[in-house]
């Protein structure tokens, strides 16, 4: 099943945008823990960079790669990913700054959740209509299973 241009398009973008941030995270780490949301070291940067990395190099794919089939398994990794994120950090609270953007940030969390949620759904339901059709069309058009051909 083909991912749509529009979605590819904005998918890819918002990947190569993650993976600037990732490239920041590891080449300057001292600019960005002076705007962490918590007390964190500079090797720690470094090793957050490759979590962000992760998820950005699939979806900066998108730009390239049409099947849903080749971001399927990714896409299950990045929403596991971002529901642990939105677990543990509630549990952690009182480490996290007050001041600054993490009110933003907790809002950005769960609008990746759900928008990751959305697409993983909704292509998922694309394929399934697109496997059923391809059944359909194999059966002759009928409900039950195609023949098996056996030589004799």
């Amino acid at each position: 099943v083909a991912v749509p241009r529009a979605l590819r398009t904005v998918v890819g973008i918002g990947g190569a945008l993650q993976l600037a941030v990732a490239a920041v995270m590891l080449g300057w780490p001292e600019q960005v823990i002076d705007v962490w949301p918590f007390e964190i070291e500079v090797t720690e940067v470094r090793a957050v960079s490759a979590f962000v990395a992760f998820p950005a190099v699939t979806w900066f794919w998108f730009l390239f790669e049409k099947r849903w089939s080749c971001f399927r398994i990714t896409q299950q990794t990045a929403i596991l990913g971002v529901v642990l994120i939105a677990l543990g950090a509630p549990r952690a609270s009182a480490d996290f700054r007050s001041d600054g953007w993490f009110a933003g940030y907790c809002i950005a969390l769960l609008v990746s959740l759900a928008l990751n949620v959305a697409l993983y759904v909704a292509m998922e339901r694309r394929s399934r209509r697109a496997a059923s059709a391809t059944a359909s069309t194999f059966s002759g058009g009928h409900d039950e299973p195609a023949p098996i051909l056996t030589t004799v």
